[in-house]
Order: C-alpha cells, then structure tokens, then sequence
C-alpha cells in the first residue's frame, strides 16, 4: 500500500488545494515578479477561497519563500543526471551546474523566468546552491586547466559565473542549446583563466550531454520537478 492510498480524502484535497496554490504561485511570479504579485492574485488563479490561503501559508513571503525552495529542490533533481555526466573533479562539478542551467531553461521557459525574477530581488540562486561551487572553486588553481600563471580570485569568480549563468534566464534567449553552451561556456571558462586546451575539452564534453525531453516530462508527471 502506498502513501496516497493511506491518505484520506480531506488529506488529498488538502494536497491538491496547496498544490494548485503553489503552481499559481509559480506562474504569476514568473510572468509579472515576486513584489507585483498579491495572496488575491494567487488564489483567484487557484480558483480557491482567500481564506484558504491562510491555511498553508501564513503570508506571501511565506509563500515566496517556498516557491523559491521548491524551485531550487526542483533544479537539483533535475542537475543530478546532468552533473553524473561530467568528470568528478573542480571544473566538472563547476560546468556542471551551468549547462544543467542551460539545458533547463531551453526546456522549461517558465521555471528560467521564475529564476530571472528571483535575480532581481538578489533571492537567487540560493545560498546552497552556491556551497559546492564555493568549495570547487577552491580546489580550481591545483587543476591543470588553468594556466600557470593564473591567480583566480574566488570571490570575483564566483560573482562571474552567476553573472553568465544569468544571461541563460534572458526572455530573449536562443533555441539553439548548444550555442547556448559554446558561447557562455566559452566566455566563462577563458575570463576564469583556463587554457585554450582545457576550454576546447569541457566545451566539447558539456556540448556531448544529450537533451532530454522525455526525462523532464515523465519527471513532471511524477511530481519530480
């Protein structure tokens, strides 16, 4: 016996009515920002009660907060398969997080859009996301993709890569992944200092990750992403 037949039917209801507020939420957040957005907004899309609200959520930073949590939980289960597709090493784990970035915004404009608008009110990304990048880009002047002389400054660095990882939200982004890819990539990997030969490698390896349709789709219908 699953969980959802354990489950009574004011229990699925309260489910389903959290649910349609949380993906309203999403969608309205994503089409006009997080400061233009009211609780009446949210629960007229939802085609629920006011009132209603008020028993998920206690007010509407309470609901941003977990729209932003829900968004970043999403991108993680969808970068794991991603990220297992690179080498287990610095500037793996480093790219690793951009292409997932580009590979979701080409297949989910609405979740890019949402993280746009949590840029603007500097909520994204989100401090964890940012731990294990903090941690590779330490580990990044033992590697031999940097050149010799290259003195990379972590904090600089990291304000860089969350810059050119942000252009991949832009509303007038390409429909071409992997120019996408080549041309951030590019552009992060020469300004954090790499050779012309290990930017040539990760370009090529991040460019080789196939783009899943079928995976985001059975994801969403299990409730995944």
């Amino acid at each position: 016996m699953n969980l959802s037949d354990r489950l009574t039917r004011s229990q699925k209801r309260a489910i389903r009515t959290r649910r349609a507020i949380m993906r309203s939420a999403q969608t309205l957040f994503a089409r006009n920002g997080f400061n233009q957005v009211t609780i009446a907004d949210v629960t007229d899309l939802a085609d629920v009660a006011l009132g209603s609200f008020y028993n998920y959520f206690d007010n509407r930073d309470h609901i941003i907060d977990a729209v932003l949590q829900d968004t970043s939980e999403s991108q993680e289960r969808f970068h794991l398969p991603v990220s297992v597709q690179l080498e287990d090493c610095a500037e793996g784990v480093i790219i690793a997080r951009f292409v997932s970035t580009a590979h979701r915004c080409q297949l989910d404009p609405v979740w890019a859009d949402l993280a746009h608008q949590a840029t603007l009110i500097e909520r994204w990304p989100l401090p964890e996301m940012l731990d294990q990048t903090r941690r590779n880009l330490v580990r990044l002047p033992d590697s031999d993709s940097l050149h010799v002389e290259a003195d990379l400054n972590t904090e600089y660095a990291e304000r860089l890569i969350i810059a050119v990882t942000a252009m991949l939200f832009d509303s007038s982004r390409t429909s071409d992944l992997e120019t996408e890819i080549r041309v951030g990539l590019s552009s992060l990997l020469r300004a954090l200092d790499f050779t012309d030969k290990a930017t040539r490698y990760w370009v090529e390896a991040a460019t080789a990750i196939p783009l899943d349709l079928d995976a985001l789709a059975d994801a969403r219908d299990n409730g995944d992403i």
